[in-house]
């Protein structure tokens, strides 16, 4: 009884001290500094800083001007990418989610590239 006393206290400190050390990284990817363009019915541009993004749209034809400005954050694991924002409409945080190939950052039905 004693030396299963003594090997259960010996097994609970290696695995107390077995966790992650101060030294190891969690993977870290971000777009900071990127942008990302698409052209398809006016101008869409992605903007990302380190866990956060901006979002442009700017379409003009003729006298007609209409103009579009959004934020929030993103999560990039490669290749995939995800979006959080506040939907304004319904006043609710919306998550949707896209990937990226190379320059090409794929969001549902529209292509973006890389500046």
């Amino acid at each position: 009884m004693k030396k299963l006393l003594i090997t259960m206290i010996a097994l609970v400190g290696l695995v107390a001290f077995s966790g992650c050390s101060k030294d190891d990284k969690e993977n870290d990817y971000s777009l900071d500094g990127t942008v990302w363009k698409n052209e398809t019915d006016g101008i869409k541009t992605i903007k990302f800083a380190l866990r956060t993004f901006t979002f442009d749209y700017v379409y003009q034809n003729g006298t007609y001007h209409e103009e579009d400005h959004d934020n929030g954050t993103y999560v990039y694991n490669p290749p995939f990418i995800h979006f959080t924002a506040i939907n304004r409409e319904t006043n609710k945080t919306e998550t949707q989610s896209g990937r990226i190939d190379g320059n090409k950052l794929i969001f549902g039905e529209l292509v973006y590239t890389k500046q």
